[in-house]
C-alpha cells in the first residue's frame, strides 16, 4: 500500500527531477572500491523496487562485511514506507556489530 502511494506521488509530482536524479546517480561507478571497505554495512532494499534489490545483492558481494535485508511490502525509501521494520533492522545490525553505543536514544525519536 505505501509502495504505491509514495510512486504515485513521485512520478505525479518530480518525475522530470525524479528521473534525472536516477539517471545522474547511475553514472557513476563505485563497484572497484567496495571491496575495500572493511567496516560491517548494511545493504536495505524494498521488496517492491526489484533494481534496488539486484543492485544491493550485488554491492553486498562486494563488500567484506555486509549483510543485505529486504523488506516486505515496501519500495524505496523504504524507511518512509516502513519506518518501524526499517528501524528494527538498522538497530538489529547495530547491535549485532557493536555499534550501537547512543543509538537506542537516537532511534527512540523515530
Amino acid at each position: 500500500m505505501a509502495y504505491r502511494a509514495i510512486r504515485k506521488g513521485m512520478l505525479q509530482k518530480r518525475s522530470g527531477k525524479w528521473y534525472k536524479q536516477r539517471l545522474a546517480v547511475r553514472g557513476i561507478d563505485f563497484t572497484p572500491f567496495l571491496p575495500q571497505i572493511k567496516v560491517p554495512a548494511l545493504c536495505i532494499a524494498g521488496d517492491h523496487s526489484y533494481p534496488v534489490i539486484r543492485q544491493m545483492n550485488e554491492t553486498a558481494g562486494l563488500l567484506s562485511n555486509a549483510r543485505l535485508q529486504v523488506i516486505e511490502d515496501s519500495c524505496n525509501p523504504s524507511n518512509l514506507c516502513q519506518p518501524q521494520r526499517f528501524n528494527e533492522i538498522v538497530q538489529c545490525f547495530l547491535e549485532d556489530n557493536h555499534l550501537n553505543k547512543g543509538a537506542n536514544n537516537y532511534m527512540q525519536g523515530y
